[in-house]
């Protein structure tokens, strides 16, 4: 199964855009070092039927998307926040600048999201789909095993939450369920 871009970055806004995601994903983001382009992608992935990446297709995903948070993504949102209620002089506000960078920003994410469909972009890179659910939770764990975060119950509902935005065919108990049983299953070593 092929994975067309333009739908991936369409899916992945569109599950942004679904009411409170933002707010919690920018706190995973902000609190955790969580990539919410990555973990959105691997959220689309699982909706749409492409299976779950492996371990280790996770582990180099989160080196590269590492590197590009770090040299890329990082600094252009610590301009854009430092511009945040500059006004250089009478009337010369940044924040039209401000909103220019941000659309930039938009811009180095949808890189960003190349980055992560190539590399789990070969089929060799995936597990055969099983159910959204099942492959969303497994490939959010692992996602967080290979980052080394140490979920508390505030983070663990946030990812509950996009999981539920992104496969709402599921009810909320269904999806704490499958996390549940998905993040013991990698904290004891077994996925």
């Amino acid at each position: 199964m092929t994975m067309d871009r333009e739908a991936a970055w369409q899916g992945i806004v569109g599950y942004y855009q679904q009411p409170g995601a933002a707010r919690q994903l920018l706190q995973l983001q902000d609190r955790l070092g969580v990539s919410v382009t990555a973990l959105l992608t691997l959220l689309w992935l699982s909706a749409t039927h492409h299976g779950a990446p492996t371990a280790p297709a996770i582990r180099a995903l989160v080196q590269s998307t590492e590197a590009f948070q770090r040299d890329v993504l990082r600094p252009m949102r610590s301009a854009r926040e430092a511009l945040r209620g500059w006004e250089v002089t009478p009337g010369v506000s940044a924040e039209d600048v401000r909103q220019r960078l941000l659309a930039v920003e938009l811009e180095v994410e949808r890189l960003e999201q190349a980055l992560v469909l190539e590399s789990l972009g070969p089929a060799e890179q995936r597990e055969a789909p099983d159910d959204a659910l099942s492959d969303a939770c497994l490939a959010l764990a692992r996602y967080c095993r290979a980052l080394e975060i140490d979920l508390d119950a505030e983070a663990a509902q946030a990812l509950i939450h996009a999981i539920s935005v992104a496969l709402d065919d599921y009810d909320g108990l269904q999806i704490s369920q499958a996390w549940s049983r998905a993040w013991r299953s990698m904290k004891a070593g077994v996925s």
